[in-house]
C-alpha cells in the first residue's frame, strides 16, 4: 500500500518528507520524562523550546523517555513496531524494544532511549528519531482488550 497516501490518516501532525520506502519517520516531542537517580523518581521536562545555543545535556548512561511530535494512530488490520533510527545508534544512543502498538491504538508515542556513552550527549529534539514500521494482520481485530496478534509475513 502507499505509505504517501495513508500518512494523513497515521499521523497528525503529518509531513510528507517523513514517508521512507518501507517506513516512516517519528520526530521527537516537546517532552521527555527523565530518570533522576538524586530524587529516586522521575521528572518530565519540556523541552520545546531549546536550541543548539541551550541544549539539554544527557549525562552517561541516563535513561530518559521520549514523546513523539506525531500522534499516532494505527489503523485496524495492523500493528506498528518502532525501531530507533541507525544515525542516533551510531551516536552512542540504545533504546529498549517495547514499542511496539496493536491495531486501534491512537495517542503520543513514547520510545525509551538510554545514553550508552562515557561522555554526556546532547539531546536532539528536531530529529527524526525512529523509524515506524507496519505489520498486516491475518484477522481485523474486534475486540481492543485481546492482545493476540497474527502478523502477516511474505
Amino acid at each position: 500500500r502507499d505509505l504517501k497516501a495513508l500518512g494523513p490518516k497515521l499521523l497528525d501532525p503529518y509531513d510528507e518528507s517523513l514517508v521512507n520506502p518501507a517506513s516512516i519517520d517519528l520526530r521527537v516531542g516537546a517532552y521527555i520524562i527523565v530518570e533522576n537517580a538524586r530524587l529516586e523518581g522521575w521528572r518530565r521536562i519540556y523541552v520545546g523550546d531549546l536550541l543548539e545555543l541551550s541544549p539539554f545535556l544527557i549525562e552517561p548512561n541516563e535513561f530518559l523517555l521520549v514523546e513523539t511530535l506525531e500522534t499516532i494512530t494505527v489503523p485496524n488490520g495492523y500493528a506498528m513496531d518502532c525501531k530507533l533510527k541507525s544515525s542516533l545508534a551510531r551516536k552512542g544512543w540504545n533504546h529498549s524494544l517495547a514499542f511496539w502498538f496493536d491495531p486501534g491504538w491512537h495517542g503520543v508515542g513514547t520510545l525509551e532511549l538510554k545514553n550508552v556513552n562515557r561522555f554526556h550527549t546532547l539531546a536532539l529534539w528536531t530529529d527524526y528519531f525512529c523509524l515506524w514500521q507496519f505489520r498486516e494482520l491475518f484477522l481485523l481485530v474486534h475486540d481492543q482488550n485481546l492482545f493476540l496478534s497474527f502478523v502477516k509475513f511474505g
